[in-house]
């Protein structure tokens, strides 16, 4: 495993007169560090298990879409299943676009937690209630485990949240 300090000193190397004029690199320096003070290996493990969490629910429903409503109802399950692979296997190799989607990610679940609250106390109506309904998903468990997985979403991205500012 490659240490901080032992990146910082590489990419310290690669400034040049030429290269400190732009401040392209000392950025990447500036986030890369922040990165991997705020996402230790402990983190990375909870928001990569968290996005292995959703490969397994969408998984699951990807084969009940595509036998009940259709191949193209399945589509989009599997393209989460392959898109959250790929996002787990960023976080745990610790890669920065993987690192700042995922925070991105899981900051926007604050939004889902919003949406499903919302959606369990007027009751699951309309198309989300047909088409859970047509998966053969109770639509209240479907929008509850959504809340739970938003939630538990969220407290992470409160736990970065907490690291980032800690190291201000």
């Amino acid at each position: 495993m490659v240490s901080l300090s032992q990146r910082w000193s590489r990419r310290s190397s690669r400034l040049t007169p030429a290269t400190i004029g732009t401040g392209a690199v000392a950025n990447s320096v500036i986030v890369s560090a922040a990165l991997d003070s705020v996402f230790h290996r402990q983190l990375r493990s909870t928001v990569a298990g968290l996005w292995l969490a959703g490969v397994g629910l969408a998984g699951f429903t990807a084969p009940l879409a595509w036998r009940r409503t259709g191949a193209a109802s399945a589509l989009p399950f599997i393209a989460v299943v392959f898109g959250l692979t790929g996002l787990a296997v960023a976080v745990l190799r610790a890669n920065r676009a993987g690192l700042i989607i995922s925070t991105v990610l899981l900051g926007a679940q604050i939004l889902g937690v919003i949406g499903s609250a919302w959606q369990l106390a007027q009751g699951v109506e309309g198309t989300k209630a047909t088409e859970l309904g047509r998966l053969g998903i109770d639509p209240e468990l479907g929008v509850a485990l959504n809340l739970l997985y938003s939630a538990v979403a969220a407290a992470v991205f409160g736990w970065i949240v907490k690291r980032w500012l800690s190291r201000r």
